[in-house]
């Protein structure tokens, strides 16, 4: 809720760059092994639409912590297959990441699926100021037709919004 979809959405256009948005829980699949190829899948459709900012939406779904394994631990394999994802998530991005064109909450991934030379910058996203949130309002309204006025009202009215919610109010 703080814009990292619209954050991702912006770059690609300032880019002039195709977006890719992937919901990650939406990669987890039913069977043994689909989810991991639907991970192959978004990437290579991804790959194929360069140049590209793909968002990984909801990536702690697919990429927390491995799940341990070892005598009586999982005896359903839902583990093991929890596992593969993460592990075929980590082989996309390291596949794709020295590919041309092809460019949540961290603190709960697995430690390597976020080591340096997979994700080299990380950008922390709060909720906006009054002053951002003013910029943000004005950014969503420009392309409406609208009688401009100042939006400091507005903005002094909506501590604590997301830009996502900026958005539906506008």
């Amino acid at each position: 809720g703080t814009g990292k979809n619209l954050l991702a959405e912006a770059t690609a256009g300032e880019f002039r760059a195709n977006f890719y948005h992937v919901r990650c829980p939406e990669l987890v699949g039913q069977n043994t092994g689909s989810g991991a190829e639907r991970i192959r899948g978004a990437f290579e459709a991804a790959a194929a639409s360069r140049p590209i900012v793909l968002f990984l939406d909801e990536i702690d779904s697919i990429g927390s912590r491995k799940q341990v394994q070892g005598n009586g631990t999982d005896a359903g394999g839902g583990g093991r297959e929890y596992n593969s994802l993460v592990t075929q998530l980590m082989q996309s991005i390291d596949q794709y990441r020295q590919t041309d064109g092809l460019t949540n909450y961290l603190d709960g991934l697995e430690p390597t699926l976020i080591r340096d030379g997979r994700f080299d910058a990380r950008i922390r996203l709060d909720l906006p100021n009054e002053s951002e949130r003013k910029e943000i309002l004005a950014a969503l309204l420009r392309p409406a037709r609208w009688k401009h006025h100042d939006l400091s009202a507005i903005a002094r009215r909506t501590p604590g919004w997301s830009p996502a919610r900026l958005k539906s109010l506008t």
